[in-house]
């Protein structure tokens, strides 16, 4: 792999971005303005337009606080750098994290055992995959809704 210099020409160097092609992305799926990133971030938006653009280089730190921000996985940050082997790290297995799923993720925090488990079997129904017998629900969801919220 070649070294992360910045090219003769000053240039963004592709690194750069693609990383801030990532963040847009991820940003955008989650419905989030750039103005709400920079605030969750205590920086101007501007900063985050840069980011984005390639023009400023983001340090490791500011990547890790940004993928917080965006609840995703610094491997997604650099999804598609030529040479990195980030699939290797995907827990995805190599699958996009797009809006529609990054929506599926977050309806799944709710879910318990018995509810995840009917999910899991639907997608794998969908998908054409194996189906283990799909467990018994002996509960409500709205009773466990108000449950939760009365324990609150």
């Amino acid at each position: 792999m070649q070294t992360a210099s910045r090219p003769a020409d000053h240039r963004p160097h592709p690194v750069d971005v693609t990383v801030g092609r990532n963040i847009r992305t991820l940003r955008a799926a989650r419905r989030m303005s750039q103005e709400a990133l920079a605030a969750e971030l205590g920086i101007t938006f501007q900063q985050i337009q840069k980011y984005e653009r390639g023009t400023n280089r983001v340090s490791a730190s500011r990547l890790a606080e940004i993928a917080l921000a965006l609840e995703v996985g610094l491997a997604d940050l650099f999804a598609g750098v030529a040479g990195l082997h980030v699939e290797a790290i995907n827990p995805l297995g190599g699958v996009e994290m797009d809006a529609p799923l990054m929506d599926i993720a977050r309806m799944w925090g709710p879910l318990v055992g018995d509810q995840r488990a009917a999910v899991r079997k639907i997608v794998r129904m969908i998908a054409g995959g194996p189906c283990p017998p799909m467990p018994t629900v002996d509960h409500n969801a709205d009773d466990e809704a108000e449950a939760l919220a009365a324990a609150e």
